[in-house]
């Protein structure tokens, strides 16, 4: 049993809501920006968040709970009321001056306000995947 309990935190957005681009589109005056740095892959919705939680499940099942930060957006498919998982939307724990956020480098400095939140946690995006059985103590020492 590990000493203390260890949450994952995801940072998601769902690049093909229309909502979002227009909210984007409105406050950016760009709907995209297809540079190198952003390329044209990164906003689109493949389903990642999906599997990647999935691979959680099979490979690091002693996550406590499951923090999905994201921009007043829900997955469709996930169980709204899953005992693991939360949504927070951004302006719970981003200030209000910050809003609308669409800078990852932001939402990233803001996520100690997660109520909740343990003070060991990993930081993902819903791209990222676990691909094998993990123990706590290869991310933190005891």
């Amino acid at each position: 049993m590990q000493p203390f309990d260890i949450d994952l935190v995801y940072l998601w957005v769902d690049g093909d809501d229309p909502k979002w681009l227009e909210k984007k589109r409105q406050f950016t005056g760009k709907v995209a920006d297809y540079s190198e740095g952003n390329n044209k892959g990164r906003y689109v919705n493949n389903g990642e968040l999906k599997y990647s939680l999935r691979s959680v499940e099979k490979y690091v099942p002693w996550i406590r709970r499951i923090y999905i930060v994201t921009d007043n957006q829900y997955p469709g498919w996930l169980q709204r009321d899953h005992p693991k998982i939360r949504i927070i939307d951004h302006t719970e724990i981003l200030p209000e001056e910050a809003l609308p956020c669409f800078n990852s480098s932001v939402i990233e400095y803001f996520i100690y306000k997660i109520p909740g939140l343990s003070e060991h946690f990993l930081l993902a995006n819903d791209d990222m995947f676990f691909n094998k059985t993990l123990s706590p103590d290869y991310f933190f020492d005891k």
